[in-house]
């Protein structure tokens, strides 16, 4: 009895969940993932000031001058990162659907590389497919 005493109690011992903490690299890359979502919703909002203090300013430039729609949905899905001294490379699917002054419903997708600075999570590069570009309209001559 007291034999089955002693194995209840190690069992139940051992089955309770430990506390598991995240990594520093997975909270950065959580961070970095909540940074491009703020610049995203930015885009969507057409928060010039937001885009400016989330982004290099170059970069931040180039965003507000493809602000050019009535109404935009990004939807991104990340598939990888990657972490090195400086920079944090968040690799992504996204799709997109925007809409123009004429109400023409435009749709685009692909795989873009957000680089951000690591100390600062700010973008200061987008490679690959770049979500924050309006597809042109094939009704406009």
């Amino acid at each position: 009895m007291l034999i089955l005493f002693m194995l209840s109690a190690l069992l139940i011992g051992c089955s309770a969940k430990d506390e598991v903490k995240p990594s520093a690299d997975s909270l950065l890359a959580k961070d970095a993932f909540a940074k491009i979502d703020v610049i995203r919703d930015a885009y969507q909002r057409k928060d010039k000031g937001l885009l400016q203090d989330n982004a290099d300013p170059g970069v931040a430039e180039s965003l507000i001058q493809n602000l050019a729609f009535d109404k935009a949905e990004l939807s991104f899905n990340p598939t990888i990162y990657k972490i090195t001294d400086e920079f944090i490379v968040v690799t992504l699917t996204w799709q997109g659907n925007w809409q123009d002054a004429k109400n023409v419903r435009l749709e685009n997708r692909g795989v873009t590389n957000f680089v951000l600075q690591k100390d600062a999570l700010k973008l200061i590069k987008i490679s690959g497919d770049n979500p924050f570009l309006m597809p042109v309209s094939a009704n406009i001559r």
